[in-house]
Formats: structure tokens, sequence, C-alpha cells
């Protein structure tokens, strides 16, 4: 039955493969064959990771199934732990390979927007990198776990575990990951409506994705800075950047970046009353989310049809679409969308006369809004962004007062060398000067006896 299983994902996975570029086919095969000739060892749990990897944006059921093959593999090598060298070096291995493990795992499930079982994994994942005093594991549990936070609407906490990771990602140079936090603390800034921050923060993180080349990092900063201008109604730089985003993302066949594109463009078409545009790209975004699984995606798109068949007077039918919305939001968590679908069905109701209707979601979206968006919670993100500039003041003078320190020392040193110097000079003065006076003595004393007996 297992191997049966194992046959049906493996010819499932390789149709998968018809759709991606040459060198990702060749990627793909070669990890496919060497699962298939790999032993029941850490190698073969290298390799597993490394496909899921490769296929989580294009089918992360797949993915979680390479995951927990591989966790299946570590868990016998796991029981047997104890019996090697707690904190030697293959102790530490398999320790740090089983928490990547479950760091993929919960990316897989976070993609799926199961956001429940992706905040376990990365929990699992975070625990054992404390342990191991990983600090890459550490800072990438973080950004994981702000994700899940910032995708249930709870922005102090998102925010807070990205400042944590970006300072340790900082102290370790890592710009990939640098690159990653910036960007995810604009999209916290963005939320909150501060678009001059979140624009500040998204240009930071494209300027170093580019540095780097990462293509997946410059699609997505560049879908970031398209939101601010569709926000501030700049809708040809708007639709600019979007366009650049999505050509990106089918690039890389990157399909939960291409739904979400397709939905925003479709949103700018829409601000601009374009609505046959608008509804082509809300449509191909639905088709692709539903092919993927992607439920945010999904609720998204499923919102964007609702209000804009309300714009056009198709109140039965909009019904339709934003109930499945809202329903779905509120299965997987995703408090700020849900906000805006009930904002959205409390328009539909009050533009088509049900008014009872209206102020019952409308008061529903402020309840949700008075959750994500109160006192408390911008006096949160504002402390978690002076905590991190705080720290990063005082990291900075400490380094200026221990190089101040350090100069002060060097100075010092120097001091007591030009001193030895001076004092070891005047001694040899002093003491080839008593050698000379000895001498001139004895010689005195010699010429005196030579003279006696003369005379």
């Amino acid at each position: 039955m297992k191997k049966a299983l194992l046959l049906l994902i493996l010819n499932s996975a390789f149709l998968i493969l018809d759709s991606f570029c040459s060198a990702q086919n060749r990627n793909i095969d070669s990890l496919f064959a060497l699962i298939k000739t790999d032993k029941a060892d850490t190698n073969k749990v290298k390799h597993l990771n490394a496909l899921g990897w490769a296929l989580m944006y294009q089918n992360p059921d797949t993915a979680i199934i390479l995951g927990n093959q591989a966790l299946a593999i570590l868990t016998p090598v796991s029981s047997q732990e104890f019996s090697l060298a707690k904190g030697g070096f293959e102790w530490v291995c398999i320790r740090s390979l089983r928490a990547k493990t479950l760091g993929n795992i919960g990316s897989y499930y976070y993609l799926k927007t199961d956001y429940h079982h992706a905040l376990a994994f990365y929990q699992k994942a975070l625990k054992i990198d404390e342990e191991l005093k990983n600090q890459t594991g550490i800072a990438n549990g973080f950004g994981h776990i702000g994700l899940v936070y910032w995708k249930q609407g709870d922005y102090p906490k998102a925010l807070d575990l990205y400042f944590k990771g970006l300072k340790i990602d900082e102290t370790l140079n890592n710009k990939n990951r640098i690159a990653i936090h910036l960007g995810n603390i604009g999209i916290v800034y963005f939320e909150q409506g501060n678009y001059p921050k979140a624009l500040l923060y998204y240009l930071r993180a494209l300027k170093m994705a580019q540095e780097l080349g990462d293509k997946n990092g410059i699609g997505r900063h560049f879908s970031s800075i398209a939101g601010i201008y569709a926000r501030q109604a700049n809708y040809p730089i708007a639709l600019d950047y979007y366009f650049k985003s999505l050509k990106i993302a089918q690039e890389l066949n990157n399909k939960y970046g291409i739904a979400i594109r397709l939905a925003n463009l479709g949103s700018v078409y829409a601000q601009q009353n374009d609505y046959p545009q608008a509804l082509h790209n809300y449509f191909k975004s639905l088709k692709i989310a539903k092919e993927i699984g992607d439920k945010s995606t999904i609720a998204l798109s499923l919102s964007n049809i609702g209000s804009l068949l309300t714009s056009i007077g198709k109140y039965q039918l909009a019904e339709q679409y934003l109930k499945k919305a809202i329903v779905l939001n509120d299965s997987i968590g995703s408090l700020n969308q849900l906000r805006y679908g009930e904002e959205a069905i409390s328009k539909l109701y009050e533009t088509s006369s049900r008014y009872k209707d209206a102020l019952i979601h409308y008061k529903k979206s402020i309840a949700l809004k008075d959750t994500i968006f109160s006192q408390e919670n911008k006096k949160q993100l504002i402390r978690k962004e002076m905590n991190y500039g705080f720290d990063k003041k005082e990291a900075a003078s400490k380094a200026e007062n221990d190089k101040q320190q350090a100069l002060a020392k060097a100075e010092n040193n120097k001091q007591k060398i030009i001193i030895w110097s001076v004092f070891s000079g005047l001694f040899l003065v002093v003491f080839f000067a008593g050698f000379v006076f000895r001498s001139l003595r004895i010689t005195r004393k010699q010429k005196n006896i030579i003279e006696l007996q003369k005379k």
C-alpha cells in the first residue's frame, strides 16, 4: 500500500514537471533519481527536502508528503540520538536536519493557508534551533512565525518577530534574509496605512534583492511597491510594477505569485472602472488559486469579484461570491481579509437598500478593525520599532565605545613604550657614563702607579 502510494505521488509529481523550465527539469529529475536509489539515511532526507522545496510553489501537497517522508526517516535516527555523544558533531547534524525539515513542512502548510499546522511546525523547528544555538535557524524561525501572525492580523507580534529576525541576520550579514525581513516589515506598515514608511522598507529590500540577483525577491518587492502606488491612485506606475512582478513569477513558474499578481492587476483595473479587464484577471487568478489550493487567494479573488459585481448592480450574484469569501477567510483565520469581506458585503446591502443587513456586517467589520488596529496595538508597533532602533543605536554606541577604548588602550600602550624607551635610554646613558667614568678612574690609577714606579 505504501509503495503504491509512493508510486502514485512520484507519478503525479512527474506530471507537474512538464510545466517547468529545462533547468528546473534537470534538477528535479536528478533529485527523483537520487531518491529512488538513496538508502534511508540523512542523504535521502536532504534530497527529499530539496525536492519538496523545488515543488512547493507548484504543488505544496506533494511537498508536504515529501517532507513527512523525510521526517519518517529521521524519527528512528533521532531515537538513537541520546546514544550519541550529546553535543557531538553527528548529534548536532541530525538535530539541525530535523529542524530544517520541520521548518520546510511548516512552509508547505503556510502556502496551503493551514496556519494552525504551519505555526506548530515552525515552533518545533525554532525550539530545536534554540537548543542548538543555531542563529541562522532562529532568525528564519522568527521570520516564519511572524508571517503566520501577520496573516492572522496580529501585527505587533509579527513586527516583533520580524525585527528580532532582522537583528540576528544583520549580525550574521545574511543579506538574503535581511531583504526578506525588510519586505515583511514594509507589509505591516502598508496594512497600517503608513505608506511612506512601507515604501522606505520596500525600496531597501528591493535594492538588496537586486544586488543579490534574487529574482523571486525582486518580483515580490515589485508587487509590494505597486500596491502603494495603487493605493495612491497612481495607476500607470502601479500597473508597470505589477506587470514586471507578474513576468518574473511566470518565468519562475511561481503559481502562487502569478495568482496573487493577477488579482492585484484586476484591482487596479477595477479602480479605473475597466470592469471587463478586471473580471478577466480576477477569474484567471481564481482558476490558478483553485488549482494549487491557495485558499487565501481564492478568498481574495471571490471577494474582488463580489465587490465588482456590486459596482455593476449584479447584487444577487455579488452576494454569493462575498459570502463564500467571508466563510473561507473565517475558516483560515485571516482577520484582515475577513474585515475587507465584511466591509464589501455591508456596502452591497447598503447599495441594494438592505439597511438592516448592511448595519450587521458594518458592525462586524468595525469590531474586526478595532481588534487589528486598536490603540494598544499601535503603541506596541511603535514600541517594537523603537526597541529595534534603540538596540541598533546601543550596538553602534557600544561599538564606538569599544573602538575608543581600543584607541585609548593603544595610545596608553604607546605612551608606556615611549616612557620605557626613554627610561631605558637614560639607563643606558647612565650605565655607559658610569662605565666610562670607572674606566677613566682605572686608567688614571694605572697612570699614577706607573709614574710612581718610574720615580
